[in-house]
């Protein structure tokens, strides 16, 4: 399953008229909910099962601000918060700074805490991003 819908991605990616726009555009600024993604660290496969996010995970990007943040709902509610780094038109580096557990108790993230992200500019209602960072397909849900 996940290498079929890799290659519909892929498909869509083709027929997107913002080919050229940089990742960190105006479009991408906005709180993203999560359809769809291969991202372990997202997923929080590492952790015990009854320990992973079981409600909707939401993306929120402010681009003009290279900020990102994780926010897992239902049933801890944590949340990770991160600058970004443009490193091409298509790619950013991620450097988390502060882990939320219950959305209240701050920790601040190692220096080892990154990654890197590619993606393109967003249609009006769907993102969609690959490989190390969230590798998913996202629905827009509200403007920030």
């Amino acid at each position: 399953e996940k290498q079929s819908i890799d290659a519909i991605a892929r498909q869509l990616e083709r027929l997107n008229p913002t080919k050229d726009s940089d990742v960190l555009g105006p479009a991408l600024s906005a709180r993203w909910l999560l359809e769809y993604t291969t991202s372990a660290s997202i997923l929080g496969t590492a952790r015990p099962f009854f320990l992973r996010a079981n409600g909707p995970i939401y993306q929120t990007i402010r681009a003009e601000k290279l900020e990102a943040r994780n926010q897992e709902t239902w049933p801890f509610f944590s949340a990770v918060e991160a600058t970004l780094t443009p490193l091409s038109k298509r790619k950013v580096a991620v450097q988390f700074q502060t882990f939320y557990i219950f959305s209240l108790l701050p920790i601040k993230a190692p220096p080892t805490a990154r990654g890197a992200c590619a993606a393109r500019a967003p249609l009006p209602t769907t993102r969609v991003s690959w490989r190390v960072c969230s590798c998913s397909s996202s629905s827009r849900s509200s403007r920030l």
